[in-house]
Formats: C-alpha cells, sequence, structure tokens
C-alpha cells in the first residue's frame, strides 16, 4: 500500500491544482494514505517498534489530516476536531522524546531531530490558528494545504527510501524531503503568482 501511495500521489503532486483528476486521485491517495498509516500504527503497536519508522508514519498521518483540513476550513477558525487530533499529536511527541532511545540501532539523530522540529513547528503553527488574523487565514490555507500534503508524501517517500535503501541511509531519507520541500517552494511562488495576476 506504500508503494501504491506514493505512485498514487504523483496524480495530485502534477496534474492541474483544482481539476477533477486533481480532487478525485488527492482522495484516493489520502484513502490509501490511511490504510498505510493506520496499518503502520498497528504494527509498530502489535509486532516491532521501529521507532524512526513509527515517528514517520506520526508526521505523514498530522500532515495528511492537516492538509485535508486546512481544504475543509479554508481559512476559517480550527473546530474542535482540528484541536482534538493536534492535542494527541503533542502528547504523542513528547512521549516519544521522553521514552524513545535515541542512541537506537536505526536512529540518524539528525534526521531524527529535523523531523521532530517540523512535526513539532507544524503544531506551534496549528496551535497559533487559534490567535491569527482572519485576513492571514483566509489568506494562508492554500499554502498549509500545499505543505502538508507534499510533507505528507515526502513522509511516504522518506519511509520507503530508507526502508529500500537502507544502505545509503541518511541520504535515502534526507533526498526525499529535499526535492518535496523544492516542490513546496515551487507551488507556493507559482499560487502566489496566480494570485497577483488575478
Amino acid at each position: 500500500m506504500g508503494i501504491v501511495g506514493i505512485l498514487v500521489g504523483l496524480l495530485p503532486l502534477f496534474s492541474e491544482k483544482g481539476s477533477k483528476l486533481h480532487i478525485n486521485s488527492g482522495r484516493i491517495y489520502l484513502g490509501v494514505l490511511s490504510v498505510v498509516v493506520f496499518t503502520a500504527f498497528l504494527g509498530s503497536i502489535l509486532f516491532e517498534f521501529r521507532p524512526f519508522l513509527f515517528l514517520l508514519t506520526l508526521i505523514c498521518f498530522y500532515s495528511a489530516f492537516a492538509g485535508y483540513r486546512a481544504l475543509k476550513v479554508k481559512g476559517r477558525r480550527p473546530a474542535l476536531i482540528d484541536h482534538s487530533v493536534t492535542i494527541v499529536t503533542l502528547v504523542v511527541v513528547i512521549l516519544y522524546i521522553l521514552l524513545v532511545d535515541m542512541n537506537h540501532a536505526e536512529m540518524n539523530k539528525p534526521v531524527v531531530y529535523s523531523t521532530l522540529a517540523t512535526l513539532l513547528l507544524y503544531i506551534i503553527y496549528d496551535v497559533g490558528k487559534l490567535f491569527y488574523s482572519k485576513q492571514w487565514l483566509a489568506k494562508a490555507w492554500i499554502y498549509d494545504h500545499i505543505v502538508r500534503i507534499i510533507s505528507s508524501y515526502s513522509a511516504l517517500l522518506s519511509a520507503f527510501a530508507g526502508t529500500v535503501l537502507a544502505d545509503y541511509k541518511p541520504y535515502s531519507q534526507l533526498v526525499p524531503s529535499v526535492l518535496c520541500i523544492l516542490l513546496m517552494l515551487v507551488y507556493g511562488i507559482r499560487y502566489k503568482k496566480r494570485v497577483k495576476k488575478n
């Protein structure tokens, strides 16, 4: 399902934004991603707990959820479900920091710390939505959607590359992240230019 998610995720990433293909493939991507995240969490609890894969699963889930909700809320204040997921994710992150051995064999500290920092920045930003102006929220929701959905794809791709290309760590995990960050910037700049034209 992870491979299916990576392949299906290319459609909303590279199709025309707002088109039927973009919307429908985006829904399919989120559906596949839900299965991947659910089975990954289940695997971590019932079978082997792999700290870094668990962290990638967490950021993948939170990013996808926030990206989906950005579309639903569209500039309004977050709803109860948004606050609930943010609080639960923050608690899981705190427990992860307190309980996980950072010297575990599979842990690459720069990759783990940067992933944790990104997740915490997302959480801080989402808490801030209680205080941002309505004008800011109205302008920022599309960028929020872009960044979060690409971030979920980045986590999925990094988990895959890190597992399949294990001999090339940490680069097999970092390269997908760098490429996806560049993609975020490209789409963000494109959208800003389109808004200026209109």
